[in-house]
């Protein structure tokens, strides 16, 4: 068995059982954990047989037709018992002999003789023990029905089947369920969604360079299709609706998402499509759980985990699996446990000082969650900008030099490639501490912050070069000063209209564009006496890829440009971040109330208008601003009164901006 890569692994002795694992993975670039795991079963399979029976689980090692004549290799797991007993079915492309290893999920581990449900574990076809049934463009769907139908057939099967897998583990089992087979009774998808979409490999119009680079490891040979259709077209738009089908899922989902995990995006949105779409009769027998967790797989912690990069979460460990258990006992095996009974969504608040990270809510984001809009104002140099609740009194910028051959390093964050490390780890030393990044951060916060939900940034950019990505990192400060990342995200400044070929608009060097960047969902709680902070760089590398900012086609070779990025912000046109928190909040720690708390009347209005607001409990100045960011008018807000009288017959008929420190600005309509 010829495969120089890995000579050391693959002696001329190599058992069988190592040959099975290793023979469809030659070539191909590995993982850490696989070659490892590679390692070990060979270190083990030398072993003698009764002492590796002791360390291996022994299950039937079986084929099973499909309806094309062809045979996926599938292992059995048996409890002990006459039966009959419902199946989990694992669908896997990763070997389903690490099960043998590993052992089963749902706290059944290496018990099999008295678990309440039997295993089977079916590597996909193409892969491993099932690659000899290869063909064009494998159905997965067909292939899940076809083992679900199969494994509802046997005697020792009560009928029924439930599935169970993360990532592309959780994708086959939609895949199948989309399929609708008889027997399929509950789905425990993790860490995953099916749907194929642009913005899955394009976020901000810049390719996920190191996630094509790990499926493609892996096998999946996505490049080919990702790689020539760096624009939105109709080719991404029928993709996209033709992965979308919420609606034909027909049986109950518990699906499982982390909050420090690529897919934690797609995994609310999924689930929100199914909650609103699926057939009546299970809509509202969907559950989610999103935890505290990276993808894992690779590197890192993944579902399950007590930790996930720098921090820990102890009270996290195995609640999936303890959940999961409880599911699948209710909808297979008929346990009056209370399971109808749970939230729709159970989340963990990493960070929460409470005592309590796990909450629920019926829908995501929670319906108390509140819209806070902060301003960024740059610092004297790059390290000291602010993030605060008042717009800045004048034009402000901070600029860097971004460099594609030093771009600024991928240090944690939600990645997937081997050797990178995944989740929220240190930014300081690596990241922040380069001459090519800008810090905006909060003063010290009084009180915690409870992000919940989605968060937004609208930057006020312009470049030296004909192009540049504006890359964001959101970091909690600790009061040590390590900065740990909460996400990343960014945006390609020739896609800032849009992401068809039509939209992309080279820049004019020197001038400003608003850029628009969307960052995920988060649950995370800063707390008090910590800082929130936005580190922009211009790029983020390997996580995402290089932009050589020559103004050339993208993904294509050609000179690397320095060029300078600069982020403005001013009166009128600033730049801006916008949170949903659990209490409407500002940096010092004092309440900024919803935007209805500024209210204005008449409005439109032609000779006055009252300015209303909550009783201030200081004088407090308030300006008055035109579109064109020239102050019309100022004054101080007197304390202790909740209203003012503001004349305005000499101003001309437009929109203006009536700003006071505490409040979210206001707009004014003048009639003419």
């Amino acid at each position: 068995m010829a495969c120089p890569r890995f000579p050391l692994l693959l002696p001329s002795s190599t058992s069988p059982i190592v040959q099975q694992v290793f023979r469809p993975l030659c070539g191909r670039s590995l993982p850490r954990p696989v070659l490892l795991l590679i390692l070990l079963l060979q270190l083990l399979s030398g072993l003698q047989p009764e002492l590796r029976a002791q360390l291996f689980l022994s299950p039937i090692d079986t084929v099973v037709p499909m309806r094309d004549g062809q045979q996926l290799a599938v292992d059995l797991y048996l409890p002990n018992g006459p039966g009959p007993f419902p199946t989990i079915l694992i669908q896997t492309p990763y070997n389903r002999l690490a099960y043998r290893l590993l052992g089963m999920p749902l706290e059944v581990g290496t018990d099999i003789e008295t678990s309440p449900f039997a295993f089977a574990v079916a590597d996909w076809r193409c892969f491993f023990g099932s690659a000899g049934a290869c063909i064009p463009s494998p159905q997965r769907g067909e292939d899940g029905y076809d083992l679900v139908d199969w494994l509802a057939s046997q005697s020792w099967s009560d009928g029924q089947v439930g599935t169970w897998g993360p990532s592309a583990l959780g994708q086959i089992q939609y895949m199948t369920a989309r399929e609708q087979p008889p027997a399929l009774k509950a789905i425990m998808p993790m860490v995953c969604d099916p749907q194929t979409y642009y913005a899955k490999y394009y976020p901000g119009g810049i390719l996920r360079e190191e996630y094509l680079q790990a499926l493609d490891g892996l096998g999946f040979g996505l490049s080919l299709f990702v790689l020539p259709l760096p624009t939105h077209n109709a080719l991404w738009e029928s993709t996209a609706s033709g992965s979308l089908y919420p609606e034909q899922v027909a049986v109950p989902s518990f699906a499982v998402g982390g909050w420090f995990d690529h897919n934690q995006q797609a995994s609310l949105r999924w689930f929100a499509g199914l909650r609103a779409s699926s057939p009546a009769a299970v809509r509202d027998q969907h559950k989610l759980l999103m935890g505290p967790w990276a993808h894992g797989g690779f590197d890192g912690n993944g579902v399950d985990a007590g930790s996930a990069g720098e921090l820990s979460f102890p009270e996290a460990t195995g609640e999936a699996d303890r959940m999961g258990r409880a599911f699948f006992e209710h909808h297979l095996l008929g346990a009056a446990n209370g399971w109808p009974t749970e939230p729709f969504i159970t989340y963990h608040q990493p960070g929460s000082t409470d005592g309590n990270p796990w909450r629920s809510t019926p829908a995501w984001p929670p319906a108390d969650s509140l819209r806070v809009r902060w301003y960024l104002q740059a610092g004297s140099n790059r390290t000291d900008g602010i993030i605060g609740t008042e717009l800045p009194e004048a034009e402000t910028s901070m600029a860097i030099t971004a460099d594609p051959t030093d771009p600024s390093p991928t240090i944690g964050g939600r990645v997937l490639l081997s050797g990178l490390d995944q989740g929220p780890r240190n930014q300081a030393p690596e990241v922040e501490a380069r001459p090519d990044a800008l810090l905006f951060s909060t003063a010290v916060l009084a009180q915690d912050l409870d992000l919940q939900g989605p968060i937004r940034l609208h930057l006020q950019a312009s470049t030296s070069g004909l192009d540049a990505d504006m890359l964001v990192r959101i970091t909690d400060v600790f009061p040590d000063g390590r900065s740990i990342g909460l996400l990343e995200g960014g945006r390609r400044i020739r896609h800032r209209n849009g992401y068809t070929s039509a939209e992309e608009s080279l820049a004019s060097p020197g001038s400003v564009y608003p850029i628009a960047i969307e960052l995920p969902d988060m649950a995370y709680t800063v707390a008090a006496g910590h800082r929130l902070r936005i580190v922009v760089t211009g790029h983020n590398w390997p996580q995402f890829d290089r932009n050589l900012q020559n103004g050339g086609p993208v993904l294509s070779p050609g000179d690397s440009l320095a060029e300078s990025l600069r982020i403005h912000s001013s009166p009128s046109a600033p730049s801006w971040i916008e949170l949903l928190a659990a209490d409407a909040f500002t940096a010092t720690g004092e309440p900024m109330p919803a935007p209805s708390s500024l209210q204005l009347h008449p409005n439109p209005a032609r000779h006055a208008v009252r300015v209303q607001a909550a009783a201030v409990p200081q004088p407090r100045g308030w300006r008055l601003f035109g579109t064109d960011g020239r102050v019309y008018a100022s004054g101080p807000w007197p304390a202790g009164e909740n209203a003012i009288q503001l004349p305005i017959d000499g101003l001309s008929a437009g929109s203006y901006r009536f700003a006071l420190k505490g409040h979210l600005p206001a707009t004014l309509v003048v009639q003419p």
